[in-house]
């Protein structure tokens, strides 16, 4: 009914203000101590209508944006017509539509922490890792647990939420390496920025590299 108010309320009412949130993210944020070259193909992972896609296909060759959300893909389709490398599609909870070591980037900005259940959030993490190439870079963001118990189920608003150990754990686990772990002052959300290790018999992407 109004996907802008819902996905970034702090800057809805117009399309520039809406566009001008989305390119300062991008910036501040995912392309922070990156160096990315214009043939890196990227993913994001809950992409809505867009916000962070369109401008973030400046920077690269080919954009793909999952949505679970039959609508926000409708709807970002109409938004991003102009946009001519940006790929969308509906996702079911994974990233079943593309091959092992297909991405250069992943990101999912502002999407975990709506997630309900843990089991969903892992699952995400796992897939990024197999469709990332060696090098690759994943940015996401969660709810941090802080001095609280972390929280294994919650709702679409306040989702899950875990303790930095936890979440290194399954990094570990699911093959990557951490570059930074951003938490912000006074705000309950930590960005982790992960690297996907090597895998045997597979080329490492160059066309983005960390630069911290």
């Amino acid at each position: 009914r109004n996907a802008r108010w819902y996905i970034y309320w702090d800057a809805w009412k117009t399309e520039e203000d809406f566009d001008t949130s989305g390119a300062k993210e991008v910036r501040e944020i995912l392309l922070d101590n990156i160096s990315i070259k214009s043939n890196c193909r990227a993913l994001e992972i809950g992409c809505g209508i867009g916000r962070l896609l369109k401008p973030l296909s400046r920077y690269v060759s080919e954009l793909y944006g999952v949505d679970i959300s039959t609508e926000m893909i409708a709807q970002a389709k109409e938004r991003l017509a102009s946009c001519k490398n940006i790929i969308l599609s509906v996702c079911d909870g994974s990233l079943s539509n593309f091959p092992d070591n297909h991405f250069d980037f992943c990101y999912s900005f502002a999407v975990f922490r709506h997630i309900p259940e843990k089991k969903y959030v892992y699952r995400y993490l796992s897939e990024a890792s197999r469709v990332l190439k060696p090098a690759g870079i994943f940015i996401f963001e969660v709810w941090g647990a802080g001095r609280i118990k972390s929280r294994n189920k919650g709702g679409t608003i306040v989702g899950v939420s875990f303790k930095e150990r936890e979440m290194l754990a399954r990094l570990k686990e699911f093959g990557f390496q951490v570059l930074e772990v951003d938490k912000k002052p006074g705000l309950p959300y930590v960005i982790y920025k992960v690297i996907r290790n090597s895998k045997l018999g597979v080329e490492a992407t160059n066309s983005l590299m960390w630069i911290s």
